[in-house]
């Protein structure tokens, strides 16, 4: 499992550092960009020194046998120390987040330099590359120095878990809160680790073996610092998902525009709009939403509250029901009328839309992008345009 996850999990995380670094070119006064940085190259070095095969080149470069251990579990430490640092220049006046950093780095350090100690004073002499935690762990040294590390990272995961809480209730951007849950939840399974490692020093004083929930140990890890990375730069990165998602939006609503826009051109407040590339993708999108707004108030006198009935009809047979029946209802009551407003009739009586509108305009353009895909694509709407004369 190791040769595959612990690679995976340090190219992302060198990747994400890759991109951090490089955002900070030209701000070396941004500490809190810095913080972050430092801690995605730890992150990655935690995985990339534990992987056997570096693990055994370290050892015989360096004449120090399973030094990657003390590498790699240091770094675990750092990385838990400019989390930490992030949140609270994130939450606090930089004087103030400094002034509280400052213990939590001392910390840090202190537990460095007792690892260190403790690690060198359990002089183990066979190289153990992909489970060297499961064989020393009944070690008074080494079990000391675990001890030691899993209290440091324990502690520091569950003051991520708490800043992220704190952080995220105060902060408007929805990608930052997002991030901050993932960066939280990634804390959390951090301490699913910390508890496969407790286990490792207690239960095998009675006799269990510490390899049996070692899974646990690397999944907790493995997993907990992908969603690390990814909380921590989602906020760059996710506003480009939402722009995604709006011009798909624009574009699905394409159909039922132009269908509306033909019979009732003074709709639309700049015609050439789809000429000019991809900007102001949000303003188009929600100019898109409002012309067909005012293209479906043009075609109220035209709505035959018999087509409403019948498309209603055929769509409960082709068994829709909730918004899906709604929204194939209205778009098939638009359709007839666009025909008759093009052909110069409209109904003895006009009926009132079998409409939706949401609380918000996400709600809003989500129920249009129904009503357009039901426009192009249901059967329903080709039926009763058939049998509507």
């Amino acid at each position: 499992m190791i040769t595959i996850l612990y690679p995976t999990c340090a190219a992302v995380s060198w990747s994400a550092a890759l991109y951090k670094i490089r955002a900070l070119r030209g701000r070396p006064r941004d500490h809190a960009g810095c913080a972050l940085a430092t801690s995605l190259v730890a992150l990655g070095l935690i995985f990339m020194v534990a992987t056997p095969v570096v693990w055994g080149a370290i050892d015989r470069f360096t004449g120090i046998v399973n030094l990657s251990t003390l590498l790699s579990q240091g770094c675990v430490v750092v990385f838990g120390a400019c989390e930490q640092v992030l949140l609270l220049l994130w939450l606090w006046p930089p004087d103030r987040a400094w002034r509280k950093a400052r213990t939590r780095l001392l910390v840090a350090g202190a537990a460095l330099v007792t690892i260190t100690v403790l690690f060198a004073a359990s002089a183990t002499t066979d190289e153990q590359t992909s489970d060297f935690v499961v064989n020393h762990a009944g070690e008074p040294y080494y079990a000391c120095y675990l001890a030691v590390f899993v209290t440091a990272f324990a502690v520091s995961q569950v003051e991520v878990v708490r800043l992220c809480r704190r952080y995220r209730k105060a902060v408007a951007s929805p990608w930052l809160r997002r991030g901050l849950s993932l960066a939280g939840t990634g804390a959390a399974l951090g301490l699913v680790y910390c508890a496969a490692r407790y286990a490792d020093v207690v239960l095998v004083r009675f006799g269990l073996d510490a390899a049996s929930w070692e899974v646990l140990a690397r999944l907790g890890a493995g997993v907990g610092a992908i969603l690390n990375t990814i909380g921590w730069t989602i906020p760059s990165w996710g506003p480009a998902l939402g722009w995604v998602g709006r011009w798909r939006h624009y574009r699905r609503l394409y159909p039922l525009w132009a269908a509306l826009y033909r019979v009732t051109p003074a709709i639309v407040l700049d015609p050439d709009s789809d000429r000019r590339g991809l900007r102001d993708i949000r303003f188009r999108l929600y100019r898109r939403t409002i012309e067909i707004r005012d293209g479906q108030l043009a075609l109220r006198p035209y709505l035959d509250p018999d087509v409403a009935r019948l498309a209603t009809r055929h769509a409960t047979a082709a068994g829709l029901d909730g918004d899906r029946l709604r929204a194939t209802v209205q778009a098939t009551q638009l359709a007839v009328a666009l025909r008759a407003k093009e052909a110069g009739r409209s109904p003895a009586q006009a009926a009132d839309p079998v409409d939706h509108r949401g609380t918000d305009l996400a709600e809003e353009i989500d129920w249009l992008v129904m009503v357009s895909m039901a426009f192009t694509s249901s059967p329903v709407v080709t039926t009763v345009l058939d049998e509507v004369p």
